[in-house]
């Protein structure tokens, strides 16, 4: 390996160390979003009072907020492609004249990046990124409504019903998305 080559591909490796920092800040202040968007929905009623029927339009109502929140988070797939975009033009640097190395179609970049499991320990090792991401947000708009539906039946206050359905950002899913998620980026 020339040394070019390893110097590019060493500087690229703690350009992705810092993107993912940045991205693991993002994903806090996405946290955070669904935090206030919660606490807005849960403020604005008692819940003591509600009607089953009123919980469930306020649990819908929370359920499409999250949905909508989720959504918007973003694609990694574009990184996949940049990714093999830099890594043939770094190889092509290093290669001897006349040897060419090609630069994968976009879709030949994606199906793989979607077919790869997740390369991670524990209880979602070996997961593809789509239905990791599936999962986890799915198990996240059911953990919330589940919480508040919950604290309704046992007759606690919405502000007794806040530190279940919203524990702390950096306890709950930040640290997940930090432990398993981000080494994955």
């Amino acid at each position: 390996m020339s040394e070019a080559l390893a110097t590019s591909s060493t500087r690229h490796a703690v350009y992705l160390e810092r993107l993912k920092s940045g991205e693991v800040n993002q994903f806090a202040a996405f946290l955070q979003q669904i935090d206030r968007s919660i606490k807005q929905r849960l403020s604005s009623h008692d819940l003591t009072e509600f009607s089953r029927t009123r919980l469930e339009r306020l649990l819908a109502a929370v359920d499409s907020d999250l949905s909508e929140i989720f959504s918007k988070y973003y694609d990694l797939l574009d990184l996949a492609e940049y990714e093999s975009e830099f890594e043939v033009r770094n190889l092509q640097a290093a290669l001897i004249a006349g040897v060419e190395a090609v630069i994968p179609a976009p879709a030949q970049v994606r199906a793989a990046a979607l077919s790869t499991p997740l390369s991670v320990r524990g209880p979602d090792g070996g997961q593809l990124i789509e239905p990791f991401i599936k999962d986890w947000t799915n198990s996240e708009r059911k953990r919330v409504t589940g919480a508040i539906r919950q604290g309704f039946f046992e007759g606690q206050t919405t502000f007794q019903i806040f530190p279940t359905a919203l524990p702390p950002v950096p306890t709950c899913a930040m640290t997940y998305w930090q432990t398993i998620a981000a080494p994955a980026i």
